[in-house]
Parts: C-alpha cells; sequence; structure tokens
C-alpha cells in the first residue's frame, strides 16, 4: 500500500496541487530487499527489536499485538515487521536501523559493510557463509 500526501499551495497564477509518495524511499526499500533474508537468519529475538521501535515511537501497541498474533516464530515476526515498516506512512528505515544497532550492533555493521550478505556469527561478528568476509 502506498500512502500520498495531497499539498496545495497557492501562486501568482492560482492554487497548484502537488502529490507526493510519504512512504519508505525506494533505495531504503531496495536496501531492506537485499537484506532480507540475512534479517531472518540473523535477528533471533525480534520482540528486543519491536519493543526498541515502541519505544521511539516507529510502532505501536496495536503493531505489536498484530506481530504477535500473526507470527509464531522470530522469522516470521522479523518478516511481517519489515513488511509492515515498509508500508508505513512514513519512512522509518533510519528507526529501524537505530534498533538494529543498539540490539545487534554487529549485525547493524555487517548489513552496511556487506550489503545484506550471509548470517552473522554473533559471537564472532563475521558472517557465517566462508565466501563472504
Amino acid at each position: 500500500m502506498t500512502w500520498w500526501l495531497q499539498r496545495t499551495s497557492a501562486s501568482s497564477a492560482g492554487k497548484a496541487t502537488e502529490l507526493r509518495e510519504i512512504a519508505m524511499e525506494p533505495k531504503h526499500k531496495e536496501l531492506l530487499d537485499q537484506c532480507h533474508q540475512n534479517l531472518l537468519e540473523s535477528i533471533t529475538d525480534a520482540d528486543r527489536v519491536i519493543e526498541l521501535l515502541i519505544v521511539s515511537g516507529t510502532l505501536s501497541q496495536l503493531d505489536r499485538f498484530e506481530l504477535d498474533q500473526n507470527c509464531s516464530s522470530s522469522a516470521e515476526k522479523v518478516d511481517h515487521l519489515l513488511k509492515m515498516l515498509m508500508n508505513k506512512e512514513s519512512d522509518h528505515f533510519l528507526d529501524l536501523c537505530v534498533a538494529l544497532e543498539k540490539a545487534y550492533p554487529d549485525l547493524y555493521t555487517a548489513l552496511f559493510s556487506n550489503n545484506g550478505g550471509g548470517p552473522l556469527d554473533h559471537s564472532t561478528g563475521k558472517s557465517l557463509d566462508t565466501n563472504i568476509s
């Protein structure tokens, strides 16, 4: 679902209406798509990330309830959470980055240095895939 903001501005020629998308920016969606599988495999406790997103105001208690009711595993919660964030009215990519940095600092670093490569060994901070350094 894409959300649009309608803005009307007055000009010397009259009123002009501008529609602009206010959902997540395409470059952020693309990065999350690239990192999707890594996030599913590496976030072992989705509730930690969800709690940080609630505290920051990114998610509501209703969002948490939806995640708890519709998802039975941490991977399912992460998958649903990513879809939820991509469909919110504003871009919460940076909020997700802050939550990941707090909950999974090694994962956060790997996402941006490795362009979303394989799952991470959290004890070493290195990729579990030996072809990816």
